[in-house]
């Protein structure tokens, strides 16, 4: 299920938690004198540091931003970079976690995408398949 947020930037704070229910966020925007700006995700760590980050780097407008998993608490984190020189709100996207196991009706139809034609087939033969597998 996808939802939406927004986090708080400070100036000089790098680290920021996201929503509770966050599982994996995966777009971050912030609207600045009426231009729109996105932050890209860095995929790993190591990336991170040799390319993006830098001590020595003056405070800016965020560009960057990595997955810094969760925190002693469960909650996921963020690192921006660069650091903030200013406060924004910055709104995101996410998959969020089911809040219950069962899927109700509305839910089905509003939260579920709709598979597309082509895929139909393969689905069915691949159910197909891992249900004989089990034979």
């Amino acid at each position: 299920m996808r939802a939406t947020s927004t986090v708080a930037i400070v100036q000089g704070t790098t680290t920021y938690t996201l929503a509770a229910d966050v599982i994996k966020a995966y777009l971050f925007r912030y609207t600045q004198n009426n231009s729109e700006s996105f932050l890209k995700e860095i995929d790993s760590e190591e990336e991170f540091y040799k390319m993006v980050y830098s001590a020595g780097t003056s405070q800016a407008n965020p560009r960057n931003f990595f997955d810094a998993g969760v925190d002693a608490t469960g909650l996921r984190q963020i690192i921006v970079f660069p650091t903030p020189d200013e406060a924004l709100t910055v709104n995101y996207s996410y998959y969020k976690r089911w809040t219950t196991d069962v899927l109700t009706t509305s839910e089905l139809t509003s939260q579920i995408p709709e598979i597309p034609v082509h895929m139909h087939n393969a689905i069915v033969f691949g159910g197909m398949y891992y249900f004989l597998k089990s034979f």
